[in-house]
């Protein structure tokens, strides 16, 4: 009856063989030979206590004839089986005889319990059916070891997790989706240990319940916000009820939450007492596996030979390899740096060895080539015996503390190197540290500072400033720039320059303040003497005003009465031919004096900024036709030819029109100088490019030298001393041209192919953007003069009689008063349609004049005065005056300007 010896001696074997329990021993010979011949182990048992001792030998199944289960005895092969692990339940094979079921067979079959793993095999069958079901009864077993398997390393797998959660010096507590404790570790228990002194009154409590003081604090909603979204958390606050601070790191899984919690007075003691000090925490975290996959930090264990048995997701990804690609193998073999392979493989062997702790940092390149710092720390995990069972280890990317580090070193440096004097204070007013600066300013070394009050440095009678100071930073507002004294060490006073800036700590809390303190002394008196200087230049530049003010007064006044004798019998026709040209002559040298007054006041206002614009919008091409016929006459007498062609599509520009006059009679009075008789000057338009309009003014002159060229637009320039002999001028007209043009944003160039080749002159003008045109010109269609009754208020008696006689030839109806009293006289007793009136005058100024006699009727006023600066022309206006007209007056200006009023409503 013995089968297959050698399977009974091996333990695996035994757990594969198949008991035989038959009533004839041919039967289960043929059985066990079947079997055998398909390779499966066999026993034959003779009885029933035999099969029951085999059983607890090892076996994988049991076939046994139906005949064999009655008696006593099968009940100790149903104990047997009763015992029996949880894991277990041993295939049973029943051969049964076939043919008609009875009760008593059924209950037979019933002694194994409704749970039974049992299958009936009917006589006859063939020996295949015979061997299948074997096979499926053993493939069952096999199955039930592989999950005994299982089982065992699972159990062995939570122990050791258990067992690294345990060890770690962080406080651990697991929470269920239901808010109730499903574990925590004993540094968690001692945490809390002021509160509750055992695990199992947390074990299975609801956590609002047991901890109702955090429900509605940073500490609650951060749980339920890491529950919610499914994010990791973390936060740093002082928790009362175990008088700590404490650091939290909330982590999302599948069965709820992983929270860690590390005490971290100490630390923060440390904080408070360094200020910017880097802070060092290490996170020793051990969690579960679905915890510490989703941690920013890596978590890994090593076995006792420095080999990987564990490695969470994020190291994983940084390495970009699998977990079974990582499992087993140690740092050489995962391709580190030998170095760095040999101390990290070093390292663990010590923990292994001593039990103890390692924390270190070191730099690492990345698989990526990624370059970076890292903290790690190797811990270890006991046995029960007491050994070190596996090494439990964590990193974290220190990369940004480092720099920061280093920045924090450089910055020192940078502090301690500085000239000026660098302090900081605590909100009590107290030196906390001092450089090399505030020992040069002030005389104090270090030792003899820090730990004193700011106070020291402060003259009595500024004691308040530190109060208000403090007041500011622990409000959080700076101090920029504030002047103001201190006393050196020696008593010396000095004037300083203070930036006081409020330091905060982690959490944003004012502590303190930087001061940085600059000595100004000889900045103050440097500063003053400017002032003094600039005090100077100013009176004098006043005074320099002041006095071409005057002369500009002085020299036009006698000039209007000489300009429109001039002007007046050089159009008479009743004037012999000789004489009129004798008095164009006349006019021309005083029109030129007159211009030469003006350069010389438009350039003063131009470099002292000065000169006011009264811009808007003006047709381009109206500006231009005005401008050329009020030259037409001067180029007309030089026997030049003037062509002027004007683009429809021109537009208007943004400018003043007095100035935009001024620049175009300039250039094309230039033109006109330097070109000969016979000549052709050319004003032409051009529809705007870009938002800017195009003047050109071409002419046959002399042209310019190319080394003259770019210096054709300086004040007094004219090139060759020949040409200023033979034209004459100052050179200005040019200067005060391109900065008219400047000021209204424009340009202006002058190009000449040389001497001989003429001139272009080419100004572009910013248009109106859209604007519409509203200097549509002088309306020639205004009342009569002869309906007009004027009153001239003029002191000067040559200007008053030739005002009067060559307005009174017109055909106005003129009255002349010499000072204001009489002009206010004179115009109550007569109505007046416009007023005539010089600014000096021997009794009063015609401003004041102009609001006496505005405050009496309505009445338009043109004020004509040797007085011509930007201030005079907005005073005049103020006072009532509609016009401005600066002596020397010819008669045509102020007919225009008589006509403008006469037109207006």
């Amino acid at each position: 009856m013995n089968s297959a010896p050698a399977a009974e001696s091996d333990a695996g074997m035994l757990e594969q063989r198949v008991l035989v329990l038959a009533p004839t021993a041919s039967d289960a010979r043929l059985t066990a030979e079947f079997l055998a011949q398909e390779g499966v182990p066999v026993a034959i048992c003779r009885d029933i206590p035999e099969l029951c001792r085999k059983v607890g030998e090892g076996c994988g199944a049991l076939l046994l004839a139906e005949e064999t289960l009655v008696g006593e005895p099968v009940h100790a092969l149903v104990e047997t089986l009763s015992r029996q692990p949880a894991w277990s339940d041993l295939p049973i094979a029943i051969i049964t005889s076939g043919g008609e079921v009875s009760q008593a067979r059924l209950r037979r079959l019933g002694i194994f319990g409704s749970g039974g793993n049992v299958t009936l095999l009917e006589l006859p069958f063939r020996p295949a059916t015979l061997i299948s079901t074997v096979e499926v009864a053993l493939r069952a077993r096999r199955r039930q070891h592989e999950v005994r398997e299982l089982l065992r390393k699972l159990q062995a797998g939570e122990e050791r997790l258990q067992g690294i959660l345990d060890s770690i010096s962080d406080a651990f507590v697991a929470i269920d989706r239901n808010w109730r404790f499903a574990y925590l570790n004993p540094s968690y228990l001692k945490l809390v240990s002021p509160l509750f002194k055992s695990a199992e009154e947390l074990l299975g409590q609801n956590l609002w319940e047991k901890f109702p003081d955090i429900a509605d604090t940073e500490i609650g909603q951060l749980y339920r916000d890491t529950m919610a979204g499914q994010i990791t958390g973390a936060l740093e606050l002082y928790y009362p009820p175990v008088g700590a601070w404490l650091e939290i790191r909330a982590y999302p899984s599948s069965f709820g939450l992983s929270i860690y919690v590390q005490n971290i007075t100490g630390r923060k003691k440390q904080e408070e007492a360094l200020v910017d000090l880097t802070r060092k925490v290490s996170d020793q975290a051990r969690i579960f596996d679905t915890a510490l996959s989703n941690i920013a930090d890596f978590a890994y264990t090593f076995d006792r030979e420095g080999r990987f048995i564990y490695i969470n997701k994020p190291l994983l990804d940084l390495w970009g390899l699998t977990l079974e690609e990582a499992t087993g193998k140690n740092f050489f073999e995962l391709q580190y740096p030998e170095d760095l392979a040999a101390k990290l493989q070093r390292q663990i062997r010590e923990v292994v060895e001593t039990g103890q702790v390692i924390t270190d940092e070191t730099p690492y390149t990345n698989p990526s080539g990624e370059e970076g710092w890292y903290e790690y720390i190797f811990s270890p995990v006991f046995a029960e015996d007491g050994s070190v069972e596996v090494v439990a280890g964590s990193t974290r990317v220190i990369t940004e503390r480092r720099k920061a580090e280093d920045g924090a070193r450089q910055l020192a440096a940078i502090v301690q190197s500085s000239e000026d004097a660098i302090i900081s204070k605590n909100l009590d007013g107290i030196i906390m540290s001092w450089n090399h600066g505030a020992e040069r300013l002030f005389g104090y070394t270090f030792h003899e500072a820090v730990g004193q009050p700011v106070a020291i440095l402060i003259p009595e009678e500024r004691r308040d400033e530190e109060a208000e100071i403090l007041d500011r930073i622990r409000n959080a507002k700076p101090v920029e720039h504030y002047e103001t004294i201190r006393r050196r060490k020696n008593g010396e006073l000095i004037s300083v320059s203070l930036s006081v800036s409020p330091i905060k700590d982690h959490s944003g809390r004012v502590v303190g303040a930087s001061k940085i303190a600059r000595d100004i002394t000889e900045q103050k008196k440097t500063e003053l003497a400017l002032k003094e200087a600039k005090e100077t230049a100013e009176s004098a530049n006043r005074s320099k005003d002041h006095f071409l003010a005057v002369l500009s007064h002085e020299l036009r006044t006698p000039l209007t009465p000489v300009l429109m004798t001039a002007s007046s019998l050089e159009m008479d026709p009743t004037v012999p031919p000789n004489l009129r040209a004798d008095m164009a002559l006349i006019r021309r040298n005083v029109e030129l004096e007159t211009k030469l007054i003006d350069d010389l006041l438009d350039l003063s206002r131009i470099t002292t900024g000065k000169l006011a614009l009264h811009g808007r919008a003006i047709d381009l091409n109206e500006a231009v036709r005005q401008v050329c016929e009020i030259c037409r006459q001067q180029v007309a007498e030089k026997n030049v030819q003037l062509e002027i062609e004007l683009d429809a599509a021109a537009g208007s520009v943004h400018a003043d029109p007095a100035r935009l006059q001024q620049v175009l009679w300039n250039i094309l009075k230039n033109a006109a100088k330097f070109t000969p008789e016979g000549g052709r000057i050319r004003v032409s338009t051009s529809p705007p490019v870009m938002g800017r309009a195009q003047i050109a003014i071409r002419d046959s002159g002399i042209g310019i030298e190319p080394a003259i060229l770019p210096k054709i637009f300086d004040a007094f320039e004219q090139g060759d001393s020949k040409i200023t002999r033979q034209f004459g001028g100052l050179g200005l007209g040019l200067a005060i041209t391109k900065a008219l043009v400047a000021l209204h944003e424009g340009t202006i160039r002058a190009e000449s192919e040389g001497i001989g080749h003429g001139s272009t002159f080419v100004i572009e003008w910013p248009s109106s953007g859209g604007e519409q045109a509203s200097d549509k010109g002088l309306d020639e269609k205004s009342r009569a003069g002869e309906s007009l009754r004027i009153l001239i208020v003029e002191d000067h008696k040559d200007t008053a009689a030739m005002l009067a006689r060559l307005l009174g030839a017109t055909g106005y109806h003129v009255a002349v008063a010499n000072t204001a009293a009489a002009a206010l006289e004179i115009a109550d007793r007569q109505h007046f349609d416009l007023v005539v009136s010089d600014i000096g005058l021997p009794d009063s100024t015609g401003y004041d004049f102009m609001r006496r006699l505005c405050e009496r009727r309505k009445i338009k006023g043109i004020a004509m005065s040797g007085y011509g600066m930007e201030e005079d022309i907005r005073r005049s206006l103020a006072a009532g005056f509609s016009e401005h007209l600066v002596k020397p007056v010819n008669l045509s200006s102020l007919e225009q300007a008589i006509r403008r009023l006469a037109s207006q409503p």
